[in-house]
């Protein structure tokens, strides 16, 4: 593998955030787990959705399984993300102009294409074997190269148990069994715990380790590059990205990523000022 992925670099898998890229040094390898750690409402899955958008973008078939909204609304983030449409607006459609609606309709074009961005809509309490069921019925289509959950916490083993980590444990490492017999890499999400967010509230410059997740340490037993995502009170349109922990690699500096909410974008802070004043052609 490690050979295959020196002499044919074009082949792993990146996402084209080079922030994340860096943190996920070694791509994002089947069988490989990694996870992003934030607070509540902390921009988790619009992270995961724009690595999903970006590993799209290079050719790769992403798998994204919405397990804490419907379908419908992650369509829309993904248009307000590709269409350049303001997301606020689609609570009150009277505010869209023309511009907007000729946005949403030309915005299927990015679909167009021979790899798939393909979404599982299933209940919320989907169970390890249901996926493992849905994911069957599309492996030989799909063909993913990635599956992003969102989030872990939301799923539920097949065996009930008293203490969480047991069941955080199960659900994770059958997850990295799914991704070995089918070939692609896991993305989930998870809390951050009570301490680790009370200490960054008293000093931004706090680093959060593979400890401050809240629940279970099974969590950092099982995923191979755990990311930290950070909102900034100063600054509201970046987050820090902390690597908390990585099995490749020692520790890396925290990087900085450029947030725009109201798009559902988050984007790298070397290609900020390109987004800034695009075009609809540009984005799409």
């Amino acid at each position: 593998d490690l050979e295959s992925r020196r002499d044919n670099p074009e082949k792993v898998v990146k996402c084209g955030i080079p922030e994340i890229d860096d943190a996920v040094n070694v791509g994002f390898c089947p069988q490989h787990l990694t996870l992003f750690v934030a607070d509540v409402k902390s921009y988790k899955t619009s992270l995961m959705l724009n690595v999903g958008l970006g590993l799209y973008d290079k050719g790769f078939n992403v798998l994204f399984v919405p397990l804490e909204m419907g379908r419908l609304d992650l369509c829309r983030r993904i248009i307000a993300n590709r269409g350049n449409v303001n997301f606020n607006k689609f609570a009150r459609p009277e505010m869209m102009d023309n511009k907007d609606w000729k946005n949403v309709k030309e915005c299927t074009s990015w679909i167009e294409r021979e790899h798939k961005f393909s979404i599982l809509d299933v209940d919320e309490t989907l169970a390890v074997s249901k996926l493992q069921r849905e994911i069957e019925k599309r492996a030989l289509v799909l063909k993913p190269h990635v599956v992003i959950i969102d989030y872990i916490a939301n799923m539920k083993s097949d065996r009930r148990y008293e203490r969480n980590d047991l069941e955080i444990g199960e659900i994770l490492k059958s997850l990295r069994f799914l991704g070995k017999k089918y070939g692609f890499h896991i993305i989930s999400a998870a809390q951050m715990g009570r301490q680790a967010i009370r200490a960054l509230k008293e000093d931004s410059s706090a680093t959060p380790d593979s400890t401050s997740i809240r629940g279970s340490h099974e969590y950092s037993a099982d995923a191979d590059t755990i990311l930290g995502i950070i909102k900034l009170p100063d600054e509201p349109d970046k987050i820090k990205l902390v690597r908390m922990a990585c099995r490749h690699s020692p520790d890396a500096a925290a990087q900085m990523l450029h947030v725009q909410p109201e798009y559902c974008r988050i984007t790298s802070m070397l290609k900020t000022s390109a987004l800034v004043g695009n075009t609809d052609e540009d984005v799409l």
